[in-house]
This record gives structure tokens, C-alpha cells and sequence, in this order.
């Protein structure tokens, strides 16, 4: 088997996890229509919001998890953050787009493809209440 047919199955073998244990999902990023300006003082384009849908899980960071996250990302976790597995049907996450979840609105905070030999399995994204 080829690195391409094995990934490949690892791609569909964790969709088939997340659709059989997780739920459908979908981020927004909302418009930038108040222009605004960039840390180096150049103005911002006015840019309309962003989808993406998907399918994802979210799970709790434990002892073990938390300091694995923290190598991917160079993101601090704090207390309450959680981390979404998540396959993109359509578009790609970007940190600053949020999600409702259990009643809960989740912003991203992380974004961390998972993507051996260039192929796309799924995303770590930690999010934050």
C-alpha cells in the first residue's frame, strides 16, 4: 500500500468516526465591513464572513493531552479550553471563527491540520468559551 492509499484511508476512516460520534458543525467568521487596520497600520479590506461546515467531536484537554497540544500549537491553554476534532466538508478553519455547541458559542483559538505526507486527515482546533 502506498503512503497515498494509507492516508487516504485514515482520512476516511476518521470521517466514519466523526459522522458515527460526533455531530455536524459549522464555523463563521463574521464580515469585516469596519475597515480598521493591520499591526503595521495598513488599512484592512472589507471582507464578507466566512463559512466553513464540517464534522467534529469535542473533547476535553486532559493531563496527558495538554502538553502534545501545547508542542503543535505554541498556544497557551487555559482552564475551560477544549479541542475539536474536526473534518472540513467545506472550507478551512481559521482562528477567530466561532461555533455553537451544547447552547455554548466556542471561538477558535488553534488551528493545527493533521496532514501526513501532505494529505489532509483532519484539524485540532482548540477552542475557548
Amino acid at each position: 500500500m502506498t503512503d497515498t492509499a494509507f492516508y487516504n484511508d485514515m482520512t476516511a476512516t476518521a470521517l466514519e468516526l466523526l459522522t458515527d460520534f460526533g455531530q455536524p458543525i459549522t464555523l463563521t467568521a463574521p464580515p469585516n465591513n469596519q475597515g480598521g487596520y493591520d499591526d503595521a497600520g495598513n488599512p484592512l479590506p472589507e471582507s464578507p464572513g466566512a463559512t466553513c461546515s464540517g464534522v467534529g467531536a469535542k473533547l476535553n484537554y486532559s493531563a496527558d493531552t495538554k502538553p502534545a497540544a501545547m508542542q503543535g500549537n505554541n498556544t497557551a491553554i487555559v482552564d475551560g479550553d477544549c479541542y475539536l476534532l474536526f473534518q472540513a466538508s467545506s472550507g478551512t478553519p481559521v482562528i477567530g471563527m466561532t461555533t455553537t455547541l451544547s447552547g455554548v458559542k466556542w471561538r477558535v483559538v488553534a488551528v493545527t491540520p493533521l496532514d501526513p505526507a501532505g494529505i489532509l486527515v483532519q484539524y485540532n482546533l482548540q477552542i475557548r468559551r
